[in-house]
């Protein structure tokens, strides 16, 4: 219990402390991450999913950075190789070139990658899967999904991801019988999901 009563002091014989509270970043493990899957299921509050975008703050510049394409290609197949997911980019052709340039690049048979850039950085990323992913599709496209959030937020949790696709109707065991047309923001970047019938497309967006 807190004393209501506190000592009256100088302020110049005693320096005013403030009290900074730190969260320890504690590295992932197997059993963790189980943990985290169910406990995501019960959080009744996620600050750090908004369906609404918050306003841009001039006074943090790393917010309003943005991805650079050069070098994109590398870095996607840098996390292919650490998620053994085999969604890698061999060459990019241009399929538009006006106010700005989309690059579009097959990932495999089953999902195409869209990129589009403007003044050498990524506006948006968009990922398709033309037709109705079977057993063993559904788990390269979640893979791919996954893989765009990493990319765009490198410090990211896996916990984050499993909680993002638990909002978007992702079930255990890749189950998307759920999932339908939805828009939400994470960390000023806005995701869209939508069903194209009878395919997916899954686009993230830089926030104005």
């Amino acid at each position: 219990m807190i004393d209501q009563e506190q000592p009256i002091t100088n302020s110049e014989d005693a320096p005013i402390e403030e009290e900074q509270k730190t969260i320890p970043i504690v590295p992932d493990t197997e059993q963790q991450t189980e943990q985290n899957q169910e406990i995501s299921q019960a959080l009744p509050n996620r600050p750090y999913l908004n369906t609404e975008p918050e306003p841009e703050e001039n006074n943090n510049p790393a917010v309003q950075k943005k991805l650079p394409f050069q070098d994109f290609k590398e870095r996607w197949n840098a996390i292919s190789d650490d998620q053994a997911s085999k969604l890698y980019i061999r060459q990019f052709d241009v399929i538009s070139e006006q106010n700005e340039t989309i690059y579009s690049t097959p990932l495999n048979v089953d999902h195409q990658l869209r990129i589009t850039v403007k003044n050498g950085n990524i506006n948006q990323l968009e990922m398709l899967t033309p037709n109705t992913p079977s057993s063993s599709t559904v788990f390269s496209m979640l893979g791919g999904w996954s893989q765009i959030m990493n990319i765009l937020h490198p410090e990211i949790q896996l916990y984050h991801i499993d909680d993002f696709f638990n909002q978007i109707g992702v079930g255990p065991n890749a189950d998307i019988k759920n999932v339908k047309n939805t828009t939400i923001t994470y960390d000023r970047i806005t995701y869209t999901i939508t069903l194209t019938n009878p395919g997916y497309r899954f686009t993230a967006a830089f926030s104005n």
